[in-house]
C-alpha cells in the first residue's frame, strides 16, 4: 500500500517534470501522495511498536 503510493508519486513527479502542461497539479498530487505514504508508514510503526 505505502510502496504503491510512493511509486505512483514518483511516476507523477516524472510526468510533471516531462510535461510542463499541468505540472503544478501533478507535482501537488505527488506531494499529497508522498505525505499520505509517510503518514501511513508512521501509523504502522506506532501500531507495531505499541
Amino acid at each position: 500500500m505505502v510502496a504503491s503510493l510512493i511509486i505512483i508519486g514518483i511516476i507523477l513527479m516524472i510526468l510533471g517534470i516531462l510535461s510542463p502542461i499541468g505540472s503544478g497539479t501533478t507535482i501537488l498530487i505527488s506531494v499529497i501522495l508522498f505525505g499520505m505514504a509517510i503518514v501511513l508508514s508512521f501509523k504502522k510503526r506506532k501500531v507495531s511498536s505499541s
